[in-house]
């Protein structure tokens, strides 16, 4: 397995834990607002079951918007882990999650939000954006996904980027 495929596969895996943990904000949102804990979902099965996503509970629209959400979110993982590589900085890989999170957040809403929960102004609800965050914010595994992954994968963890193995001894003073 390559190197590139062990970025994917890391992006993969932090991008649909990424998504979990949205989930789990909407969850909580939805529950303090005494709404079912499914209304997200639902909404997003409403993408394919029209009327049906519109109803509260669990049937098939749940489903399929939590198949589209965790694709989705995947895939976005292996875009983050395309872009940020071989970072090993939790404090930078974080940023550019949260930076991640707040392009993504705008681009979701203009493609299927905005169609879901009608056209408001000014942009996404401060919920979704606070959703979108804690995404960006929770893409910030990356790096230890990616150690997984090459640990696993390659065998052994190469050097960090930047380093260089020398196998001259130690470096001078």
């Amino acid at each position: 397995m390559s190197s590139q495929a062990c970025h994917w596969l890391a992006g993969l895996e932090a991008g649909v834990w990424a998504g979990l943990a949205m989930l789990g904000w909407f969850a909580l949102t939805a529950a303090w607002a005494h709404h079912s804990v499914w209304v997200v979902p639902n909404r997003l099965g409403a993408l394919w079951y029209h009327e049906a996503g519109w109803r509260g509970g669990w049937h098939a629209a749940t489903w399929a918007g939590l198949a589209f959400h965790l694709l989705v979110s995947g895939v976005v993982g292996i875009l983050f882990g395309c872009l940020v590589r071989e970072a090993r900085n939790r404090v930078r890989v974080s940023l550019w999650g949260l930076l991640s999170g707040l392009v993504w957040c705008y681009l979701s809403y203009a493609l299927f939000w905005r169609r879901l929960l009608g056209a408001l102004a000014g942009g996404p609800p401060p919920s979704l954006l606070a959703a979108y965050l804690v995404f960006g914010l929770a893409l910030g595994c990356y790096p230890g996904r990616l150690r997984s992954a090459q640990r696993h994968f390659l065998g052994e963890l190469p050097p960090p980027a930047g380093t260089e193995a020398s196998s001259e001894g130690p470096p001078a003073a």
